[in-house]
């Protein structure tokens, strides 16, 4: 009876208040706990379908930014009148105080909820309803600040933040250590690491590898998928199939096996056909070949979004003259690629996509 109240009282919690923990009481010891719920598949097709009706064009609640490219998982003075009225969120960042032997992380600027961009009017207004002070950065300029703290604790961050497939991504997450208003270190989350086929990506773009989840560089992880679709056609070399083109959540399940769930309708007889062998095939590579994808709101995506698809295949010389042997068996390979509407290039106003 007492494990059905305590059951019963859980269920009765907002999400936010049973699962984010955005912001833990201060420890000396700088012991955290991260979790990470995972977002349910009918949430996940959801999303996607509104993300196509949309045409890629989403929108993202405004955070307060921590640097360019991080922002806070919850609220730390946003919901306050006077930035609501403006409606604007802060930018904090990292600041050295001459004065202490912690450097501080004070509010630099004001974000437009609405265009993303910095609001000057809004910070000359805060200025003169706050007051300031003058800090010096870590390159000795001197920043003009607003008078506010954050609060001593842990508070979560979503590091490196940008869009995908109605989502919003991110490297990875921590917590900023706070004691005193100033800052004392951070604590990420390093059970987040990269897969097989992401490493190896990099490896080939010349990047640097390191403890981050899957979804880091766009540009990884499309390499990532070229590798995928190479061994995926290995597999499916004896599978006759003209042409395919359909988009799946391809979910890596607990074994580290991958697993399509369509998110189209209306299949042929024959896609249902060439689904079923797809299914079958991308089961034999090798485990935990991908991970999963942390979200800036905390939860995990349990897998990826994918377009699979393979061109009309080219059987002869009369297909077209230009194309030689080499260049038919390329283009009679399964491909693997981005959603459409996701791109490489753009992102939102908290991309990292600008900074690559």
């Amino acid at each position: 009876m007492k494990t059905l109240i305590k059951l019963l009282i859980l269920l009765s919690i907002p999400y936010n208040t049973l699962f984010a923990q955005n912001v833990q009481t201060w420890n000396d010891s700088m012991k955290v706990t991260f979790v990470r719920p995972v977002v349910s598949l009918e949430e996940i097709k959801t999303t996607y379908k509104d993300f196509m009706e949309k045409e890629g064009k989403t929108t993202t609640t405004s955070h307060e930014l921590f640097g360019e490219t991080s922002w806070f998982l919850s609220p730390i003075y946003s919901d306050t009148l006077f930035f609501k009225q403006h409606h604007v969120v802060p930018q904090w960042q990292i600041i050295r105080d001459n004065n202490s032997d912690w450097p501080d992380i004070r509010i630099v600027a004001l974000y437009n909820v609405e265009t993303k961009q910095k609001d000057t009017v809004a910070w000359n207004a805060a200025i003169k309803h706050y007051g300031y002070e003058l800090l010096t950065d870590f390159w000795g300029n001197v920043v003009k600040v607003l008078p506010f703290h954050l609060r001593d604790g842990f508070h979560q961050v979503a590091v490196h933040t940008f869009p995908y497939v109605g989502f919003t991504a991110c490297r990875r997450t921590a917590y900023l250590g706070i004691k005193n208003g100033q800052y004392r270190g951070s604590v990420f989350d390093l059970s987040f690491t990269t897969s097989d086929y992401v490493s190896r990506a990099i490896g080939y773009l010349g990047g640097n590898d390191e403890t981050r989840g899957d979804w880091d560089n766009p540009y990884y992880m499309a390499t990532a998928y070229i590798l995928l679709a190479h061994e995926l056609s290995i597999y499916m070399k004896d599978v006759k199939v003209e042409k395919f083109n359909r988009t799946f959540f391809v979910e890596v399940d607990r074994t580290g096996h991958l697993i399509l769930h369509p998110l189209d309708d209306n299949y042929t007889s024959e896609e249902k056909r060439i689904f079923k062998m797809l299914q079958i095939q991308i089961k034999r590579i090798e485990p935990f070949a991908l991970h999963g994808i942390q979200l800036a709101d905390g939860r995990f995506l349990p897998g990826h979004f994918m377009e699979i698809y393979k061109n009309k295949t080219l059987h002869t010389d009369k297909d077209n003259k230009q194309l030689d042997n080499q260049r038919k068996e390329t283009f009679n390979r399964w491909k693997i690629g981005l959603p459409r509407y996701q791109r490489l290039e753009r992102g939102n106003a908290y991309s990292l996509f600008k900074h690559w």
